[in-house]
C-alpha cells in the first residue's frame, strides 16, 4: 500500500489533502465560501494548519518508500524490484510540484508557465527514466518509459493547441498515443542495447556501470541481457544457445561453453535453466542456487567490471552500493560487502 500511495495515488491523494489551499480561488472551487467559510479563519484555518501536517508527513512517508522501501534483489520475482529508488523520488518530487503549482495555485501562476511547467514535468519523467533504467526487470522500464512517452505526445499536442489556432489536438492525441507509447519502448530497447555494447570505459556513470553489470550477468543465466522466459519464448527449451549453466548444476560443462568476456559486447551466451530461474523459491535459496552453478570466471568478470567502475567514479556513493549488492547476492561475501 506504500508504495502503491507513492506512485499510482500520490498525485490524488496529495491533491486531497492539500485542496483547502485552493480557498482562494473562488472560481474554480466556491464551495468553500457557499458552506459559509471564510478562507484562513476560524474553522477553516484550523483544517488547513492539520491538512498541511498531514501533507508533509505524507509526502515524507512516500519518499522513504520510494528511495528506502522497496525490494532491491537483482533476482526477485517481483516486478517492482529496482536498483535504486532515485528515479522515483525525481518523479515524486515533480508530482508534487505539479499538485502544488498546477492544482492548488494556477490562477496565480499564469497560462504560460503552467504550460511550461507541464512540459518540463513531461521531459523530467521520460529523462530519468531513460538515463537510470531503474528496474531490474526490463518490463517495467519498457511500460515507464511508454508512458512517459505518452505523456510528453499528450503535452505536445496541448502545446501545439495553444500555439497553432485551429489545430485540431484531440486526433492528434489519439492517432499519436500508440505511436509514442511505441516509440518508448523502442527507446527503453535502444539505450539498454547500447550499455550492454559499451565497454567500461565509455560508460558516463554509476549508473551504466550497474546497468552493464546487470546485463551481462542477466544474459548469462537467461541467454539475453534484458528479456526473460516469459517475455522472449525463444529463452525456454528451443533455443538454440547452448546454456552457460546446465539444469544438472554445477560448472563442469557449463564452464566450456562460457564465453570469453571483456568489458565490452559479451557475446554468444546462453542461459541457466530457465525452470530453474523463474520458480517460486525463496529469493534467497534462489540466489544460492544460481551461486552454486554460475562459473567462477563469470562472477570474476562481473566483479571486474564493479571494480573497473569503482576506479573510474572514486566519489560515487551508489556505485559503493550496487557493489555491496553484488557481492552479496552473487558472491555471498560478507566481508566484501562490507567493506
Amino acid at each position: 500500500m506504500g508504495t502503491t500511495s507513492a506512485t499510482l495515488l500520490f498525485i490524488p491523494l496529495t491533491y486531497l489533502l492539500t485542496s483547502g489551499f485552493a480557498c482562494h480561488d473562488k472560481k474554480e472551487v466556491p464551495f468553500w465560501q457557499e458552506l459559509g467559510y471564510s478562507c484562513y479563519t476560524g474553522g477553516h484555518l484550523a483544517q488547513t494548519v492539520i491538512a498541511a501536517g498531514f501533507t508533509l508527513a505524507f509526502i515524507a512517508l512516500c519518499s522513504l518508500f520510494a528511495l528506502v522501501y522497496f525490494d532491491s534483489n537483482p533476482l526477485s520475482p517481483n516486478l517492482a524490484a529496482k536498483a535504486h529508488g532515485r528515479a522515483d523520488f525525481v518523479v515524486l518530487v515533480t508530482k508534487t510540484l505539479l499538485v502544488v503549482l498546477v492544482e492548488v495555485y494556477p490562477h496565480s501562476i499564469g497560462h504560460i508557465p503552467l504550460t511550461a511547467i507541464v512540459a518540463v514535468s513531461a521531459i523530467v519523467w521520460l529523462g530519468v527514466f531513460v538515463y537510470m533504467l531503474p528496474f531490474h526487470h526490463h518490463l517495467m522500464n519498457r511500460l515507464n518509459i511508454a508512458l512517459a512517452a505518452t505523456y510528453a505526445w499528450i503535452v505536445t499536442c496541448l502545446i501545439l493547441a495553444e500555439a497553432v489556432p485551429g489545430f485540431d489536438s484531440a486526433i492528434m492525441m489519439y492517432a499519436g498515443v500508440p505511436l509514442a507509447a511505441a516509440s518508448g519502448v523502442l527507446v527503453a530497447d535502444y539505450r539498454a542495447a547500447r550499455i550492454d555494447a559499451s565497454p567500461i570505459a565509455r560508460l558516463d556513470s554509476p549508473y551504466e556501470v550497474e546497468l552493464k553489470v546487470r546485463y551481462y550477468l542477466h544474459t548469462v543465466m537467461y541467454g539475453h541481457p534484458t528479456m526473460r522466459a516469459g517475455d522472449m519464448g525463444v529463452l525456454g527449451g528451443g533455443s538454440t544457445a547452448q546454456g552457460v549453466v546446465g539444469s544438472g548444476g554445477g560448472a563442469g560443462a557449463g564452464a566450456a561453453t562460457t564465453p570469453t568476456a571483456t568489458h565490452g559486447h559479451s557475446e554468444g551466451h546462453g542461459g541457466v535453466a530457465v525452470e530453474d530461474l523463474d520458480s517460486h523459491d525463496d529469493t534467497a535459496a534462489l540466489a544460492a542456487r544460481i551461486r552454486a552453478q554460475l562459473p567462477p570466471s563469470v562472477v570474476a568478470e562481473a566483479e571486474a567490471m564493479i571494480k573497473a567502475g569503482l576506479s573510474r567514479f572514486k566519489k560515487s556513493a551508489i556505485l559503493h552500493i550496487f557493489a555491496a549488492r553484488f557481492y552479496n547476492v552473487f558472491c555471498a561475501n560478507v566481508h566484501l560487502q562490507m567493506s
